[in-house]
């Protein structure tokens, strides 16, 4: 099913629904590690990394923000969607809005574990270009790149 969606940048009246979808939607894809993230922990992490993106954008439907994406420079830092809005076209909106911003390619990362956003990824059209283990987490990682088709 899709829902119609309005890309747009951040606001900091947007924070409260970052954090929000950040916490819910990072604890339903990470069931494969340990979890000891609280509500505030997850205030603070996006507090931080608001001084580092350089480009924050929201997926909204009907005035209701669902989802997000982050941008520090090249790199694709976080893309997540509301529980309830989740295979509804949300996030290939906001990866195409990505595509557009960042025309020569970017790269991101994601756990090997987090089958669906690996295949969500690879049906979007990234590649998978090395593997590894998270510095934070120690837990296998994997780099996904996106360049635009040369013809």
């Amino acid at each position: 099913m899709s829902v119609p969606v309005t890309v747009r940048g951040y606001t900091n009246d947007d924070f409260d629904d970052v954090v929000t979808i950040l916490a819910q939607a990072s604890r339903a894809a990470y069931t494969f590690m340990p979890w000891t993230h609280s509500d505030t922990s997850f205030r603070w992490f996006v507090c931080d990394a608001l001084k580092r993106w350089d480009n924050v954008r929201l997926g909204v439907h009907d005035k209701v923000t669902v989802g997000f994406a982050c941008l520090e420079g090249a790199d694709l830092d976080r893309l997540f969607v509301r529980l309830d809005f989740q295979h509804c076209s949300i996030g290939r909106t906001l990866l195409d809005d990505i595509k557009r911003l960042r025309p020569d390619g970017f790269m991101l990362y994601t756990f090997q574990a987090n089958l669906t956003a690996r295949a969500f990824y690879e049906s979007q059209g990234l590649v998978a270009t090395a593997f590894g283990v998270s510095e934070a987490e120690k837990e296998p990682d994997v780099t996904y790149c996106w360049k635009p088709d040369v013809r």
